[in-house]
């Protein structure tokens, strides 16, 4: 039954940065899924989410373990947050009376440099950081035991965010959650609490 016809009034759907103009491949079935809730009729607000802190789960273990801290992204700029504050945004949204349409859910922008010395910071560890070429990275994943498909998976991500597909200047989701975001030191420092536990 379509949901119309099933009583559904309001649709919170969790998508992609800026996925009506996205050129990313993640953002296509986002995109589509879209505009099918536009053209539903239904009550909508789309919760496009930038990126989770703890996704980096290749470069805040390096850092805790004082390895060298590698990337490939360059000067990309992404807007890390936590998954909780992403959550409570979205909860804060349905109890919303009149919620917007399109929320650009971002944290504050930061590079891989920006992560690597916040994480020398909050870890006390001097590790390498080595900002290589796609190709380089790859290569150092493969040797680590990961897939070559992993490998591309990951560096096709790395390449994404260079090419600034998650660079986001909106406020939507302090304002949204009604409080400023911890700073970048105390999110990193909540996320290496729950991998230490």
């Amino acid at each position: 039954m379509p949901p119309k016809k099933a009583g559904v009034r309001f649709i919170a759907y969790t998508s992609f940065p800026h996925a009506d103009t996205a050129k990313s491949p993640l953002a296509v079935d986002h995109k589509n899924t879209e505009q099918a809730i536009r053209q539903s009729g239904i009550g909508y607000s789309f919760l496009r989410n930038n990126w989770y802190l703890e996704n980096e789960r290749l470069q805040i273990p390096a850092a805790i373990n004082n390895r060298p801290f590698v990337y490939s992204a360059g000067n990309g700029r992404v807007g890390w947050a936590l998954e909780r504050e992403y959550a409570e945004a979205a909860a804060k949204v349905l109890m919303t009376d009149e919620p917007k349409t399109v929320y650009e859910f971002s944290g504050p922008q930061h590079d891989y440099a920006d992560l690597a010395r916040a994480l020398q910071l909050v870890t006390d560890n001097d590790f390498e950081v080595m900002s290589v070429s796609d190709d380089e990275y790859r290569k150092r994943l493969v040797a680590t035991g990961y897939s070559p498909a992993a490998a591309a998976s990951i560096v096709g991500m790395q390449r994404l965010i260079r090419n600034g597909d998650l660079e986001e200047t909106s406020n939507d989701l302090p304002e949204a959650l009604g409080h400023p975001l911890p700073t970048f030191e105390e999110s990193l420092k909540e996320v290496i609490d729950k991998l230490k536990k």
